[in-house]
């Protein structure tokens, strides 16, 4: 299928101490777009869009969401008809439901990963030149989620075979089952890698 998937586009966290999140994040170079009592919008040096990171304030720090942006909306339509087509529930999000971003819709991967999909967000200034702003690592941009999957040849052949990511790197085990694999849509190393192990994700940014 051809997704129209540009690239990785954010993550949603969520973090018990808002403040401390939001000063640990600053320490390594993020820019604060907007804030109020429960949420910090975040995002790196060149990036126009309105956030990369987003964190919430709730009772227990998870994961909720890796987003994806795609072309247009009539992408988005069409993923969105593709999915329920093959039976995976599609959950919209109209647009006004989350600040700064478009329609979206979310669901979950093979292996269980919330992931969500959208075309549109908010721009604000690069601030590439404010140097003024430079801390810690001077995070410049999201890069790629790092995944851990209890099979990860499952989601290797999902993400190639129906969402049309392409593979830069893999390995495997004895049995020549693929225990971790690298996979991208952008032309770069890649947006997603997908490793064996218990069940976690993790947010990569690019400082250069």
């Amino acid at each position: 299928m051809n997704s129209n998937i540009i690239r990785c586009g954010r993550a949603v966290l969520h973090v018990t101490d808002l403040e401390r999140s939001k000063e640990f994040y600053e320490a390594l170079g993020f820019i604060v777009t907007e804030l109020d009592s429960e949420s910090v919008f975040l995002r790196g040096l060149e990036e126009h869009n309105h956030h990369s990171l987003l964190l919430k304030k709730r009772e227990k720090p998870v994961l909720e969401v890796m987003s994806y942006k795609v072309y247009s909306d009539e992408d988005l339509d069409k993923l969105a008809n593709y999915f329920e087509n093959e039976g995976t529930k599609v959950r919209w999000l109209e647009k006004g439901t989350q600040h700064a971003l478009g329609r979206s819709f979310r669901i979950q991967d093979p292996q269980g990963l919330p992931v969500e999909f959208y075309a549109e967000m908010d721009s604000v200034d690069r601030l590439l030149q404010r140097y003024d702003l430079y801390k810690g690592a001077k995070v410049q941009r999201i890069d790629h989620f790092n995944c851990a999957v209890t099979n990860v040849q499952e989601n290797y052949d999902y993400y190639i075979n129906n969402l049309g990511f392409a593979c830069s790197e893999y390995t495997v085990d004895d049995q020549e089952q693929i225990w971790a694999a690298w996979l991208h849509r952008k032309p770069s190393v890649h947006d997603v890698a997908f490793m064996n192990g218990v069940a976690r994700v993790y947010t990569t940014l690019g400082s250069g």
